[in-house]
C-alpha cells in the first residue's frame, strides 16, 4: 500500500510538472497612429478671455481613421465638460461641449493639430461648426498618476466656433484602467 501511495505521488508530481504548457506572449498589433491614439482623462482650463476657469476631468479618445493613415487622427469628446467652480453663479456651467474632429498628426513627433476642422459630433455626420486644435502633443510617461505610476500625457489648445474667442488648454493622461487613477 505504501508503494502505491508513493507511486501515485511521484506520478502526480510528474504530471503536474509536465502538463504545464508554456505559451508565448501574444503579439499586440498597434494602430498606425500609436502612441497618439488612446483613451485619455482630460481637463480643460480656460485661457481666454478670462483665465482660470477649469473643467472636471472627462474622457477624450483619439484614434486612427478608417484608411489607417499615419497622418490623420480622430479627436473625440463625447460628454460635456462642466466647471469645477461650485459657486451659485457658475455651478453646472458647461465649459466645453462635445466634439469630434479630424486632425493631422505626426507620429514621430507625437504631435497633432487642425485649423477649422468640421465638428461632426452628430451621429449623422452633419457639422455643428468648426474646431481648432493647436500645439497637440503626447509625452511618453509625462504624467504622475494617483497610484504613483507614470502614464502618457496629452496636451493641446482647443477652440470651438460655438464659443468664439474662448481658448482652452486641455491636459490629461492616458487612462490606466486602475480604479484609483480615475477622477
Amino acid at each position: 500500500m505504501k508503494k502505491i501511495k508513493i507511486s501515485l505521488f511521484v506520478l502526480s508530481v510528474f504530471f503536474a510538472l509536465t502538463s504545464c504548457e508554456t505559451l508565448k506572449d501574444p503579439v499586440v498589433e498597434l494602430g498606425p497612429v500609436y502612441p497618439l491614439s488612446g483613451e485619455w482623462i482630460v481637463r480643460f482650463i480656460k485661457e481666454s478671455p478670462i483665465k482660470g476657469d477649469t473643467s472636471k476631468f472627462v474622457t477624450v479618445t483619439t484614434s486612427n481613421d478608417a484608411s489607417n493613415s499615419t497622418t490623420s487622427l480622430w479627436l473625440r469628446k463625447t460628454s460635456n465638460s462642466f466647471t469645477t467652480d461650485t459657486s451659485s453663479v457658475l455651478k453646472g456651467k458647461i465649459l466645453v461641449k462635445s466634439f469630434t474632429v479630424k486632425a493631422t498628426c505626426n507620429v514621430d513627433n507625437k504631435s497633432f493639430n487642425v485649423d477649422n476642422g468640421a465638428n461632426t459630433v452628430l451621429a449623422a455626420g452633419a457639422s455643428v461648426g468648426t474646431c481648432k486644435v493647436t500645439n497637440g502633443k503626447v509625452t511618453i510617461d509625462g504624467w504622475d498618476t494617483a497610484t504613483g505610476h507614470k502614464s502618457d500625457k496629452i496636451t493641446f489648445k482647443f477652440e470651438d466656433s460655438r464659443t468664439p474667442g474662448v481658448v482652452y488648454t486641455a491636459e490629461g493622461y492616458r487612462r490606466t484602467g486602475w480604479l484609483d487613477d480615475e477622477p
